[in-house]
C-alpha cells in the first residue's frame, strides 16, 4: 500500500512491510523493529500517522479485516462461520468487529459469506 519512494522514514517502510507479510503480527514483533530502530513508541505512533495517515493498529485491523471479508467471499456458507474467521485473524466476534467490518465493506460479515 506505500510506496518506496513517499519519504516515509525508513522505520515506517520496514514497519508497514512487516504488518502487510503478516497481518498476525503481535505487538512484540513491532515493539522488537523499534528497539532495533532506536525509535520510540510515541515518536512512531506519530511518524507513522503521519505518513500512513492512520494509526498503526489501525492500519493493523484494516489489513486483517481485509483478509477476514477475502476468507468469508471465497468460502462455503455451509461450512463456515464468520466467528471463526474473525478469530482466526485476531478478532472477538463481538458489536466492535461487525461495526469495523460494515463501515470497511459496507455489508456484514454473513451477508459476505452467502455471498
Amino acid at each position: 500500500m506505500i510506496g518506496k519512494d513517499c519519504g516515509q522514514p525508513a522505520v515506517v517502510l520496514r514497519a508497514v512491510r512487516l504488518m502487510e507479510r503478516d497481518p498476525r503480527l503481535g505487538t512484540e514483533k513491532l515493539n522488537a523493529l523499534l528497539r532495533e530502530a532506536g525509535v520510540g513508541r510515541a515518536v512512531f505512533d506519530d511518524e507513522f500517522a503521519l505518513y500512513v495517515g492512520m494509526a498503526p493498529y489501525e492500519y493493523l485491523r484494516v489489513l486483517r479485516l481485509s483478509q477476514v471479508h477475502a476468507e468469508l467471499a471465497a468460502a462455503r456458507p455451509e461450512r463456515t462461520r464468520p466467528e471463526a474467521v474473525a478469530r482466526r485473524w485476531g478478532f472477538r466476534y463481538g458489536t466492535a468487529f461487525v461495526r469495523w467490518y460494515s463501515q470497511q465493506f459496507a455489508e456484514l460479515p454473513a451477508q459476505t459469506l452467502r455471498g
